[in-house]
């Protein structure tokens, strides 16, 4: 027998003895519970579930639903991403044993399992409760290197198991916040005037023809760098999502930049911007004009939208992306070039700012 061989001979025994020992320390085979039903206590209590607490090393979030309306706890009550609520049940749901692990103590902390007290683990404690029942209680640990799910176990039980199912949870409560803030389409949109914090104003306006918004106050000897530059400006609303929330009233807005966006239907959107400690906040505030129907306004429209969007807008500060922010801080240096840079084309005169 080569050397060689005696050596693959060797690692193939090391191998062997520590699937024995996985097996023994298991307390069973290895496929021997595969596809049972991991949380059967969930199955259709979605309408009945009225608590969630996930709780990390640094953060928790808790979820309440009240009067049928799931919010976040942390986040002053902020509602829920209801979606993504729905798709983390449905998974508990659906969830089956792939295979039993370790039982062993000493094994829990590589595989995020020693809990949520320990400095550095990626552990998320998970609890469901309906009424005065509580549903689930367990630790959700790393998932599965080369497989498809996560390991997990009960509280109160050191025996490991991996599911079948992988679970998009944090313990932060941005995590959880419904996402977008409002979406109102640029082509909703006739006229924003944009207020700098140094008292800069942009006008801008819908082109009938070529529905480009255009600078009604464009200075003498400045141009447009393009035609549609203006244009991101007026499409700020559209699908504008969050990356965290806050009280407005806990913030001081009379230094921030103003963008005023006035919509078909009578309606308007004034968008406060202002960068604090670092971050970037906005306050929306929106009004509705009254316009009779027997007026026969051709921009009249839905205004029960709008007064829906008060509501919701009115307490809250929200904090944006850099990229959302920027289209409420632009400057005449975002949207003009002066006509020495070019070869003299017209430019639409007007006031200058």
């Amino acid at each position: 027998m080569t050397k060689q061989t005696l050596s693959i001979l060797l690692a193939a025994t090391v191998i062997v003895a520590g699937l024995v020992l996985l097996l023994a320390n298991s307390g069973g085979t290895i496929g021997e519970f595969a596809g049972q039903s991991t949380f059967p206590e969930v199955a259709g209590k979605l309408d009945t579930i009225d608590r969630i607490e996930i709780s990390g090393v640094s953060e928790a979030v808790t979820l309440i639903k009240r009067e049928g309306n799931w919010q976040v706890e942390e986040r002053f009550a902020y509602p829920v991403e209801f979606g993504k609520l729905v798709r983390f049940i449905d998974q508990l749901e659906v969830a089956e044993i792939a295979q039993r692990k370790t039982n062993r103590r000493a094994n829990h902390e590589a595989l995020d399992l020693a809990g949520v007290e320990l400095a550095g683990s990626a552990t998320r404690r998970v609890q469901l409760h309906a009424g005065q029942s509580q549903l689930v209680d367990m630790l959700l640990g790393k998932s599965a290197s080369k497989q498809s799910g996560q390991y997990f176990r009960f509280i109160g039980d050191d025996q490991v198991w991996l599911l079948n199912q992988k679970f998009d949870i944090g313990e932060s409560p941005g995590a959880w916040l419904r996402q977008q803030i409002i979406d109102i389409d640029q082509g909703q949109v006739l006229e924003v005037i944009q207020t700098s914090t140094a008292g800069e104003v942009i006008k801008m306006a819908r082109h009938d023809t070529s529905g480009n918004f255009e600078v009604s106050n464009l200075p003498d000897g400045m141009e447009l760098k393009y035609p549609s530059v203006a244009n991101s400006i007026a499409g700020g609303l559209a699908g504008l999502e969050l990356v965290d929330v806050g009280r407005a009233t806990s913030r001081q807005w009379s230094d921030a930049a103003t963008t005023l966006y006035r919509c078909r239907g009578g309606v308007s959107f004034r968008v406060l911007s202002k960068e604090i400690d670092g971050r970037h906040w906005i306050r929306i505030e929106s009004e509705v004009e009254t316009v009779p129907k027997e007026a026969g306004n051709v921009e009249q429209g839905d205004n029960a939208a709008a007064l829906d969007y008060a509501s919701l807008l009115h307490p809250w500060a929200f904090e944006v992306t850099n990229l959302s922010f920027a289209e409420f801080q632009k400057s005449a240096d975002d949207l003009f070039k002066t006509l020495e840079n070019v070869q003299a084309k017209p430019s639409l005169s007007g006031k200058a700012m």
